[in-house]
């Protein structure tokens, strides 16, 4: 199985982001979550974005930064992504995979605060397929390893993707809580389990229940 390696997906437009700042970056993130642009604040935590090739954005320890630009639970979410964009650049993608659980779960903390909105929704979607990723490839690392049991951290991350379900469940987004268990409840083919981003944005933005 081939290890998740984000970087390589970021060259093609690294030089956009290569000269961005820490300062700048959050801004862009508190500019997403105060325009309620989940397009952007979405950008800002995919694996699939160019910053995460960023050396300035690649941080052991951005909590004191984080929280000086944000409220709970973002300041969470955000500083684990940057430790997460560090784990990534030093190859550790066990420690990446715990650092990404902990992005979805102050996500979702945030998630059950909007109530009555679905501007998040592309944020939830770029976040747990990053997990299903990390989680691959940490259980690749561990294997290696000789450590871990095969499909174990697969399963970990559908009981974290299970919180995000019964939060889209219970905010009335059925048609993608619906994506999202099927996704999630696979079990040990989980790794295989992809989502469509057609569907996904064919839920988000044209189903007629949507506010």
């Amino acid at each position: 199985m081939a290890v998740f390696h984000p970087v390589h997906t970021a060259l093609g437009n690294i030089k956009i982001m290569a000269h961005t700042s820490l300062n700048q970056y959050l801004q862009q993130v508190e500019n997403g979550i105060k325009r309620r642009d989940g397009s952007l604040l979405a950008d800002h935590l995919s694996f699939k974005h160019p910053h995460i090739a960023n050396p300035r954005l690649q941080l052991e320890s951005p909590e004191e930064q984080c929280e000086q630009w944000f409220e709970p639970p973002y300041d969470e979410m955000v500083a684990a992504h940057l430790k997460c964009c560090w784990c990534v650049a030093n190859h550790d993608f066990i420690e990446a995979y715990s650092l990404q659980k902990v992005v979805v779960q102050a996500f979702n903390k945030a998630f059950q605060s909007q109530k009555d909105e679905n501007w998040a929704l592309p944020v939830l979607y770029v976040v747990i397929v990053d997990l299903r990723l990390f989680a691959n490839s940490a259980e690749t690392q561990l294997s290696k390893k000789g450590k871990g049991k095969p499909g174990e951290l697969l399963e970990k991350a559908a009981d974290t993707m299970m919180a995000c379900f019964r939060t889209c469940a219970a905010d009335g987004y059925v048609y993608y809580a619906s994506i999202l268990f099927t996704f999630m409840h696979q079990g040990p083919v989980l790794q295989r389990i992809t989502i469509d981003p057609i569907i996904f944005n064919y839920h988000v933005y044209e189903s007629p229940t949507m506010s």
